[in-house]
């Protein structure tokens, strides 16, 4: 079966292509136009192309597996490039901004406005699509690496749609301010997708717990438990990316053997990875109720 890091490799490297193709429509529409919001646009999809390169690298090196350098395999490397794509992406949103202000101060005529509408709509509708659908796949395969791209192409989407507004008013109007305010808009709105690419990467990066799936594997732990006849505590569990780690005490009778507490609780794990993903990394540590009692009173459920 292709890994998840293969299946976002293979995506995000026929995004790359779709990257360049809209990027060069959005050229052209800005080159034909004259329009900051626009030019906004271009500058965003330019920090895509480079977020994507990097999500490239990023998803080839998800694939190894753990080497004596790195015990527990480089899966978390996707969310230092959620989160340096983040930074891209607020800093493409910074210059947006500085960049509608200044022209607006220059009072510089548009050119012609409806042909650059049509391309600027065109590239922007077929971003935010091929991002839905990334997000979509991302967020039901568990890919972080897919979701988060996608997350930013919808961004991207909604960018063109922004610029493509203000355009329409100032070409209408003939008030070239109603280009520059949905430039600021549209980089406003950048600023904050980009904040929320990196606040995702850092909460990955430092394992935060997801509400969700906790509820999923404590309640695979009071089915199994009942069932498998062993109590649990020290719950913790922390995402990898593309995958989960959990890791949970087991407590059995005194009187079971290792060998049929040990077969107890790889039926516990077969469940979990049902559950979350063949991929999810298990440590089970398995302890005599009885004596744990005696020996750990305070780390009792």
């Amino acid at each position: 079966m292709e890994s998840h890091s293969s299946v976002a490799h293979r995506w995000i490297r026929f995004s790359l292509l779709v990257g360049l193709v809209t990027l060069a429509v959005k050229v052209v529409a800005y080159g034909i136009s004259n329009s900051a919001a626009i030019l906004g646009d271009v500058a965003e999809s330019v920090v895509h192309i480079g977020a994507v390169a990097f999500s490239l690298y990023s998803a080839h090196l998800a694939a190894k597996p753990a080497d004596k350098s790195h015990l527990y395999g480089h899966a978390k490397i996707v969310f230092f490039a959620a989160g340096v794509e983040g930074m891209l992406v607020m800093s493409a949103a910074i210059l947006t901004v500085v960049n509608a202000v200044w022209t607006f101060t220059q009072g510089a005529e548009l050119g012609q406005w409806q042909l650059g509408l049509l391309l600027s709509l065109a590239a922007g509708g077929a971003n935010g699509l091929w991002g839905l659908w990334l997000w979509r796949k991302g967020k039901k395969a568990s890919n972080y690496l897919l979701a988060a791209h996608g997350e930013h192409l919808m961004a991207d989407g909604w960018t063109s749609l922004g610029a493509a507004i203000g355009l329409i008013l100032a070409g209408m109007t003939g008030w070239r301010g109603w280009d520059a305010l949905a430039a600021c808009l549209v980089g406003l709105h950048v600023l904050w997708s980009g904040f929320n690419l990196v606040r995702s990467s850092v909460g990955g990066l430092m394992d935060r717990a997801e509400p969700e799936v906790n509820e999923r594997v404590v309640a695979i732990l009071h089915a199994e438990g009942e069932r498998l006849g062993f109590t649990w505590h020290r719950l913790r569990h922390r995402p990898l990316g593309e995958s989960y780690w959990v890791d949970v005490h087991l407590l059995f009778e005194d009187e079971m053997t290792l060998r049929e507490a040990h077969r107890r609780a790889t039926e516990l794990e077969r469940a979990l990875r049902r559950e979350l993903g063949e991929g999810t990394e298990l440590s089970t540590h398995l302890e005599p109720r009885k004596d744990h009692e005696r020996q750990h009173p305070s780390q009792l459920k």
